[in-house]
């Protein structure tokens, strides 16, 4: 009989929401990086360490949880369900990202930087091999469809089945698939290969995580933090030169991932409440706010020069955050019609990893 356990995980849909919150903070600067403030760049690295980490690994929890609710997993079914929810809003998005740009850079080519080749070649190339293209900042939407595809049933049997030497068998597996080459990122193969191990990560921590909740939140922040500062300050000298290895990257990953779990425990034992307004929109945010940034660096770029660092921050992120929430709440409310363009699920506000 499947487990009766609450259908419900509000503190993993807080850390969505701090996760979302820190690409969008991340992301609201881009192009120009030499007239950034150096605090801005070593924030935006420390950042980079762990938020799609934990997205992934938020995602697993949440599979885990849906599936061991249901009891069984179909793979079918899961497919089915993943290419809507997942690549039918990105081919939508990419597409009105992609014709926008053009529009943009025909009236104000200097709020636009690019870094490869704008045109009709460029936005079929988007779909099959990101690295020939500037549009591939959705990748994390197409590589979490391939472990949903390529990984979702054989996870699901290991953790459900609760075998410990499958499941250490399993965090092999995934380790080794971030140092497996496939010659080239084509369809985002090789990014579900290095998210792997953080799904994974969630599937399993989906077993422990009520006992992990047991722990006091402030003491595990103690222990973690200086860990995960001193992995990722190991980590920042060689980065950019691609010299860091991928263990250090994932034991940073796991660090940050932990550390914004436990700071998620100290916020809904102390009843806070400054994620409310973005719960349950972390999907519909990752997917829109790409129009807010370019909205805020557009209006600041004409009206203040590159010089406008500290207004175009907290517009763009502002924008980045309540425009994709305004905009959902239209779809669902006046345009349902276009749900399944932008990733709004049916009769329940979006996340982004559903069920």
């Amino acid at each position: 009989m499947p487990q009766k356990k609450q259908r419900w995980l509000p503190d993993i849909e807080h850390l969505q929401s701090l996760a979302i919150l820190l690409v969008v903070f991340g992301h609201s600067r881009y192009g120009t990086p030499e007239n950034d403030p150096s605090w801005f760049l070593v924030v935006r690295e420390f950042i980079s360490s762990f938020h799609m980490p934990l997205f992934a690994a938020a995602s697993g929890v949440l599979f885990m949880h849906g599936s061991m609710a249901k009891g069984h997993l179909n793979w079918r079914r899961l497919v089915t369900s993943k290419s809507r929810r997942l690549l039918i809003p990105y081919f939508t998005i990419i597409s009105a990202v992609y014709f926008l740009r053009l529009i943009l850079i025909k009236l104000h080519p200097e709020v636009v930087h690019l870094h490869h080749d704008l045109s009709w070649s460029s936005w079929l190339k988007v779909y099959v091999d990101p690295d020939c293209s500037p549009l591939n900042f959705y990748w994390f939407i197409v590589a979490l469809f391939w472990i949903f595809a390529l990984f979702g049933k054989p996870m699901f049997e290991i953790v459900r089945r609760k075998n410990i030497p499958l499941i250490v068998l399993g965090t092999v597996a995934c380790l080794l698939l971030k140092h497996f080459p496939i010659g080239s990122r084509m369809f985002y193969l090789q990014n579900a290969f290095g998210l792997a191990i953080y799904f994974w990560a969630g599937c399993v921590f989906y077993l422990i995580k009520d006992r992990v909740d047991r722990l006091n939140p402030l003491l595990m922040l103690g222990i973690i933090v200086p860990i995960w500062l001193a992995v990722t300050q190991l980590s920042r000298g060689d980065y950019h030169l691609g010299q860091v290895s991928k263990e250090v990257t994932v034991l940073a990953g796991i660090t940050g991932m932990l550390m914004a779990y436990f700071f998620v425990q100290i916020y809904v034992r102390r009843d806070w409440r400054f994620l409310e307004p973005i719960d349950g929109y972390s999907y519909s945010i990752y997917l829109l706010s790409w129009f807010g940034h370019r909205a805020a660096e557009v209006a600041v770029t004409l009206t203040l020069g590159l010089s406008g660092f500290y207004v175009l921050c907290p517009l763009s992120f502002l924008l980045a955050t309540a425009g994709p929430i305004l905009a959902t709440k239209l779809v669902e409310n006046r345009m349902p019609a276009l749900r399944l363009l932008v990733g709004v699920a049916p009769a329940r506000k979006p996340s982004i990893e559903t069920n």
